[in-house]
C-alpha cells in the first residue's frame, strides 16, 4: 500500500516549496512533488458559498473514491485468475500508472474549465462519475448473471454423485430398458461401504421384479459408487423406497439425448456470450477507472484549494505538495512538519482551534498546514474483496 499525503502550506510557493522539501529530506525513504493546478484561475466566490462548498468537497471526495474502490473491486473480479497483476491494469489513459499521474498531476483544461464556479465544477465532476457508477452497475449486473448462470452448470458436473449432472457420465448403452413400455432402467447410488452389499442384495429388493444381473456399475468417487439396473416400470416408486430404506439413493433421472444436447448447447452459448462481454468489459473497465481516478484527484485539489484559501486567506498565495513517506517514518515527517510550520511553539493556538472548528475541521486533526490523506490499497484491496 501506499499513503501520500497533500498537503499545503501559506506562502512565496518556491520557498514554501523548498521549505517542505527540505523536511523531506530528514526523513528517510520520503518523496516529494509538487502538487500543481491553476489556483490563480479559480473563481474563488464568497465566502460563504466556500464554507458550504466545504462540506460538500468533503461528502464528494468520499463518493469518488467509493467509486474509484467499486471500479477496481469488479476490475479484479472480471480479471479472476488473473487478479494478482491488477496493477498492470491500473492505468490513465491507457498509458500512465496511476501512481506515476498523481506525482505528475496536472490540472485537466479541456475537461474542467477554470472559468467555471467552483460549485459548477465540482457537479460536473459528480455527475461524470454518477454516470460511470450507473453504467458500471447495469455492467456488472447483466455479466454477473451470465457468470453465475455458466458456474451453475459447471458446478453441476462436479461435487457428489448424489447431486451432480448426469449427463456426461452415462451413455446410452447403461440403460438397456431404453424406449421399453413395461421395463426401466434407473440410476442408484451406492455408499462404497454398501458396494459389496447392492451387488449381493439389489435383485431381491423387489423379489421377482428386478432383471437379473441387470445391475452395472458406471463410476466410483471417494464416497460412492454409480450404479444402473432394470425392474419392472411399475414398481420404480416402490423400488426407490426399499432402497431408500437400505441407505441407496435411487436418482430421478431420464436418459434424453435430445434434452441432453440442448443442454450442451445452452452452456456453450453461455460461454461464448461471456467471452463477448468480458473481452468488452475488462477495456471499459480500464478505462474508467482512469476516468474516475482522475476526477477523484481534481476533486481532492478543489477541496485542498477551498480548504486553503479559508485557512490561509485572499489573496489566494499558497503552495500545495504531495509526499509520499514510509508507514515507518510517518510519526517523524509528522512531527517536522509541525514544527516547520506551527508559529505557536508547537502547540495550535486556542483561536486556530475555534477556527477549524467553525470551518468544520476535525480538531484532534488539526496541523498548522492543510493535510489529506491518499491511501492507494488498490491491489490489496481487491485481493481482500476477492476471498
Amino acid at each position: 500500500m501506499y499513503e501520500y499525503w497533500l498537503v499545503s502550506a501559506a506562502g512565496d510557493p518556491d520557498a514554501t516549496f523548498n521549505q517542505i522539501k527540505s523536511v523531506k529530506d530528514k526523513v528517510e525513504g520520503c518523496s516529494c512533488f509538487k502538487f500543481q493546478f491553476p489556483i490563480h484561475e479559480l473563481r474563488v466566490g464568497t465566502l460563504d458559498s466556500l464554507v458550504e462548498l466545504s462540506d460538500v468537497l468533503m461528502r464528494q471526495d468520499n463518493y469518488v473514491e467509493g467509486v474509484v474502490r467499486k471500479v477496481v473491486s469488479y476490475l479484479a473480479e472480471v480479471l479472476e485468475n488473473q487478479a494478482i497483476n491488477i496493477e498492470e491494469h491500473l492505468q490513465i489513459a491507457n498509458r500512465i500508472g496511476y501512481r506515476a499521474y498523481l506525482e505528475r498531476f496536472s490540472w485537466d483544461h479541456a475537461k474542467y474549465p477554470t472559468r467555471q464556479s467552483l460549485r459548477d465544477l465540482v457537479e460536473n465532476i459528480v455527475k461524470e462519475v454518477n454516470n460511470i457508477e450507473s453504467e458500471l452497475k447495469t455492467k456488472s449486473q447483466d455479466y454477473t448473471t451470465l457468470k453465475n448462470s455458466l458456474q451453475s452448470f459447471e458446478r453441476q458436473q462436479t461435487g457428489s454423485l448424489i447431486t451432480r449432472d448426469l449427463d456426461n457420465l452415462v451413455n446410452k448403452k447403461h440403460f438397456a430398458a431404453l424406449g421399453s413400455e413395461y421395463f426401466e432402467t434407473v440410476v442408484v447410488v451406492v455408499p462404497n461401504s454398501l458396494a459389496e452389499d447392492w451387488e449381493k442384495s439389489y435383485e431381491t429388493i423387489i423379489p421377482e421384479k428386478v432383471v437379473p444381473r441387470s445391475s452395472e456399475k458406471i463410476i466410483s468417487d471417494n464416497d460412492h459408487t454409480l450404479y444402473t439396473c432394470t425392474l419392472f416400470a411399475a414398481q420404480t416408486d416402490v423400488f426407490k423406497v426399499k432402497c431408500r430404506e437400505r441407505k441407496f439413493i435411487v436418482r430421478n433421472y431420464t436418459y434424453d439425448e435430445k434434452q441432453m444436447a440442448k443442454t450442451k448447447e445452452k452452456q456453450k452459448e453461455l460461454a461464448q456470450k461471456k467471452d463477448r462481454q468480458h473481452r468488452n468489459l475488462l477495456p471499459w473497465l480500464k478505462i474508467q477507472f482512469g476516468e474516475t481516478f482522475s476526477s477523484w484527484l481534481h476533486i481532492k485539489a478543489l477541496r485542498l484549494f477551498v480548504e486553503s484559501v479559508l485557512r490561509f486567506g485572499l489573496p489566494v498565495n499558497f503552495t500545495s505538495v504531495l509526499l509520499c513517506p514510509k508507514p515507518k517514518s510517518m510519526k517523524r515527517l509528522r512531527d517536522l512538519l509541525n514544527r516547520e510550520f506551527d508559529k505557536s511553539d508547537g502547540r495550535a493556538t486556542t483561536e486556530d482551534i475555534e477556527l477549524s472548528r467553525q470551518l468544520g475541521f476535525q480538531t484532534e486533526e488539526f496541523y498548522p498546514y492543510v493535510y489529506y490523506s491518499l491511501k492507494l490499497d488498490f491491489a490489496n484491496a481487491a485481493a481482500q474483496g476477492l476471498k
